[in-house]
C-alpha cells in the first residue's frame, strides 16, 4: 500500500506501513545475523521497492513519489529505526538518487536511479577521510583537468556504501581555489577495478 503524504495523519500512516513492513522483513534475528556475517538483506530492500518506499522524494517522471521532504525524513527516521541495516543504503539513497536527478544527465537517470527505485544499490557518497573527516575544507582528496575525464588523486575510505554501490559520487577540490567548498565539485566515478580500489 503506498501513500502520497502531505498532511500529518498521511505521514503518521506512512510511518506505520513502513514500520509493519520492515519489522516482517527484518525481524531482531535476521537483523543480528545480517551484522554477524556482514550481509545486506537484499530480499528486505526489494521488498521496499516494491512497496514504493525507495522512490519517496524522488520525480514522479523517474518512477518515484513526489512528496515534501518532511515525509521523506519521517521514512528515514522510521527506517532507521526499526530496519537496522536497510537504513544505511536509504540514508545513502536519498540523497546521491536526488542529487543525480536534480543534475545528471538522462542518461544518468536511466543507469542509476531507476534500478535504485527498483530495488537496486544507491550510490556511495565520498567525502570522507582519514584525517578529516567530512570537513570539505579540510580534505586531501584534488582533481585536476587532463582533457576529459577529470584526473583524481587521493584516498576517501570511509564511503558510505562503497562495496555495493555501482558508482561513488566523490567529492574533491581543486588545489587552486582557495575558498575549498566553492571549488569542489561531485564527479561520478564508477566502481570499477583496477582504477578504483575497494
Amino acid at each position: 500500500e503506498m501513500v502520497a503524504c502531505s498532511k500529518a495523519g498521511e505521514q503518521d500512516r506512512l510511518s506505520e506501513i513502513i514500520k509493519e513492513l520492515v519489522e516482517r522483513e527484518m525481524p531482531a534475528e535476521k537483523e543480528r545475523e545480517c551484522y554477524r556475517n556482514g550481509e545486506f538483506p537484499w530480499d528486505a530492500w526489494k521488498a521496499m521497492a516494491e512497496a514504493g518506499f525507495t522512490g519517496l522524494g524522488l520525480p514522479e517522471e523517474v518512477g518515484g513519489t513526489d512528496v515534501d521532504l518532511m515525509t521523506v525524513a519521517l521514512a528515514n527516521f522510521t527506517i532507521s529505526r526499526y530496519g537496522g541495516p536497510l537504513a544505511a543504503f536509504y540514508s545513502m539513497g536519498m540523497p546521491t538518487m536526488y542529487d543525480v536527478c536534480e543534475f545528471g544527465t538522462p542518461e544518468q537517470i536511466e543507469k542509476y536511479v531507476k534500478p535504485y527505485i527498483a530495488g537496486g544499490a544507491p550510490l556511495a557518497l565520498g567525502i570522507s577521510e582519514p584525517s578529516t573527516g567530512s570537513d570539505v575544507a579540510g580534505m586531501q582528496t584534488s582533481y585536476a583537468w587532463d582533457g576529459d575525464p577529470a584526473v583524481l588523486t587521493g584516498g576517501q575510505p570511509y564511503t558510505t556504501c562503497g562495496l555495493e554501490a555501482p558508482a561513488i559520487l566523490l567529492i574533491a577540490k581543486d588545489p587552486t581555489v582557495a575558498n575549498v567548498p566553492r571549488g569542489a565539485p561531485m564527479f561520478f566515478v564508477a566502481a570499477d577495478p583496477p582504477r578504483v580500489t575497494i
